[in-house]
């Protein structure tokens, strides 16, 4: 009975603290004027309302200023137009999100044309409210949107005018700025007269852009290359060169060229005068039969050279310029094998060393010789056992090699020593003969990963 009592005396309590809660609310908005309780809703303006707690707030009167200019602006619509720029250069959804949250900001920074309607306050609060006409904020958008697009045109006529010079860079560059001057309205129907008709002027700027690219071509100095493992081929490099559809030599240009067996890795070069750029091939690994060698215009550069707009960046990620591919068709090294295998002193024809060596080539697609044709690589092994002790009638013998690999020209090109390889057996030749089998197994898990590694 005392716990009914005890929670109907807490809901009681409850129930009085939210009704005295409500009440202060009351109270203290009792004589605000009706845009204080419910913001106007007027078709023809966009209004502002802001609050400040006045309780240790410097300039309340100021921030409860900006706090109604910022609602104001964020009640200014951002819509999107199927014919804008952005909708010309294939947004995402995400890009567009990103795009109406700058233009909202730049709103609130570049409001005007708002007036003062009225302030009110209490002992507690500061209350301001600021509207804008529609209609004049319409006035005001179109001044400022003929005038960018005015600016915009100029500089896409500057860009035209170098593109017919062959001065891509330039000319790209005044792209860029046609874009910034216009970027608060990518999201508009922009329109411009041509010969007595309207155009959309997204539709001439995009053009504008994607045919000085595809203009641009990358040319190699053959439409295949064949590379093979013999020295001369190290660190190959090459020149290639990029030209416009009138064959000029187009100079300044970044390029980056990817190559498909470095994954990752690329090479950042810039066309010389003559329209040239080296791409250094460096080392390669021959046991596919084929690579490709990518190259393209580094049209992320050029933008991030020529503006610092985020807005205006992103736009630009959605442009991918062509790649131009040169094929690779690689010629797998030859090997061949010289073992000198002793066991006990003794030489040994067969320890299963040659044939593991065989089988871990083949696998990778390398070519076989004999020693005598010489192949484009020589693995040479000389290895040899010791007799160890003899315990309880268990022999052991230790097991020592150097294992070489030679190029074409003679040159060491890779170098291993191994000591101490133990094998057990009821005599010394046959625990020579268990240290030769460990021997092989480390040849398959360390040594040839590490040959491989080191010649290709």
């Amino acid at each position: 009975m005392r716990v009914i009592i005890l929670y109907v005396s807490l809901l009681v309590i409850a129930s009085g603290c939210s009704s005295s809660k409500r009440a202060g609310k009351t109270d203290m908005l009792k004589d605000a004027p009706e845009w204080v309780q419910q913001t106007p809703n007027t078709p023809s303006y966009y209004h502002g309302i802001g609050m400040i707690y006045k309780s240790g707030v410097q300039n309340y009167r100021e921030r409860a200023r900006q706090v109604a200019l910022s609602e104001l602006a964020g009640n200014i619509s951002v819509n999107i137009s199927s014919s804008s720029v952005l909708n010309q250069f294939e947004y995402d959804h995400t890009y567009s999100e990103f795009f109406k949250d700058e233009i909202r900001m730049n709103t609130q920074e570049q409001l005007e044309g708002f007036e003062f309607v009225e302030q009110w306050e209490n002992d507690q609060q500061y209350w301001v409210y600021y509207r804008l006409s529609k209609s004049t904020w319409e006035e005001i958008k179109k001044e400022r949107r003929d005038k960018a697009l005015r600016l915009s045109k100029a500089q896409l006529e500057q860009a035209n005018s170098y593109t017919a010079k062959g001065n891509y860079v330039d000319a790209l560059n005044f792209y860029i700025c046609a874009i910034e001057e216009i970027r608060d309205f990518l999201g508009e129907d922009l329109r411009i007269s041509f010969d007595n008709e309207e155009r959309s002027y997204a539709t001439s700027l995009k053009t504008a852009i994607i045919n000085d690219l595809q203009r641009l071509k990358i040319v190699f100095p053959s439409s295949a290359m064949e590379i093979g493992p013999d020295s001369k081929n190290k660190n190959l490099s090459f020149e290639a060169a990029i030209i416009d559809n009138c064959e000029r030599p187009v100079s300044g240009i970044p390029i980056i060229t990817r190559f498909t067996w470095l994954p990752g890795y690329k090479i950042e070069t810039t066309s010389d005068i003559n329209g040239k750029f080296k791409i250094a091939i460096g080392t390669i690994d021959f046991r596919k039969q084929s690579e490709k060698i990518i190259s393209e215009i580094n049209l992320d550069k050029i933008v991030s050279d020529n503006t610092n707009d985020i807005l205006v960046k992103r736009l630009f990620e959605t442009m991918k310029p062509h790649s131009y591919i040169l094929p690779i068709k690689l010629t797998a090294p030859a090997f061949d094998i010289v073992l000198n295998e002793k066991n006990i002193g003794q030489t040994i024809i067969n320890s299963g060393l040659r044939e593991e060596i065989v089988r871990l080539l083949k696998q990778n697609g390398f070519e076989l010789v004999s020693a005598n044709n010489k192949g484009d690589y020589s693995i040479i092994v000389e290895a040899n056992t010791q007799k160890g002790s003899e315990r309880n009638g268990l022999f052991s013998a230790k097991l020592s090699a150097a294992v070489l690999v030679k190029d074409r020209s003679n040159k060491t090109v890779y170098n291993r020593k191994v000591e101490d390889i133990s094998g057990l057996g009821s005599g010394f030749v046959e625990a020579g003969r268990d240290a030769f089998r460990s021997f092989i197994s480390k040849y398959r898990i360390s040594i040839y990963p590490e040959i491989v590694q080191n010649l290709f």
